[in-house]
């Protein structure tokens, strides 16, 4: 039997919160001078990358869409008002992704293999799943591998980072191979540079 190892280097993961468990929370506050205080706090470890999507806006001027956090809180944009005798009116919608947007990658970075020295695994390339089922491009900067073992082996960090996503409850079914499949157990990292790793093909917890 071949037991597989999936490890997945790419600048950015999207990944879809629910509603109940959001890992960004923004917030407005009026001040005296009637501007206007967008204020976030982040539950989860890691770099986010917030969209503002405006929906109406009076008063002022539109704020950027893109901001990276990185902090527990902290202020994510202030409005001034073009006129100070009225007060701002504006309404928006918001989503986030795991990691930062055109981060500075460090190119010249060796990154390790993934297992202790001495084991000998099988390599392959391995392609997005959009490129392999829906004909597109892999996504830029986006490298994937896998690797073959006939053992279950203990894996190692490519690179130093922190931890920022752990999902460990799903059963794996080693008699049956798979092509794709989103119930994998993971680790996601996240480098100095603002790069993630994903490491997938877990056991269970």
């Amino acid at each position: 039997m071949k037991y597989t190892l999936l490890i997945v280097v790419s600048l950015i993961v999207s990944i879809t919160m629910c509603s109940q468990n959001k890992a960004i929370e923004l917030k407005l506050k009026r001040n005296d001078d009637k501007s206007l205080t967008c204020n976030y706090t982040k539950e989860l470890p890691g770099s986010y990358t917030v969209t503002i999507e405006v929906n109406d806006i009076n008063n002022t001027f539109a704020p950027k869409l893109n901001y990276v956090v990185n902090n527990s809180s902290g202020s994510l944009f202030t409005l001034d008002p073009t006129d100070s005798k009225r007060s701002i009116t504006f309404s928006y919608r918001y989503k986030y992704s795991l990691g930062a947007t055109n981060p500075k990658v460090d190119s010249l970075f060796t990154y390790a293999l993934p297992y202790k020295e001495g084991l000998n695994l099988e390599c392959r390339d391995l392609k997005h799943v959009n490129t392999k089922y829906l004909n597109k491009d892999d996504p830029e900067n986006y490298r994937s591998f896998v690797f073959m073992s006939d053992s279950v082996v203990t894996i190692t960090a490519i690179r130093k980072g922190i931890v920022v996503r752990v999902e460990k409850e799903h059963k794996i079914d080693t008699t049956k191979v798979y092509s794709y499949s989103s119930e994998r157990n993971k680790i996601i990292v996240e480098h100095l540079d603002g790069t993630l790793a994903k490491y997938e093909g877990f056991d269970r917890n």
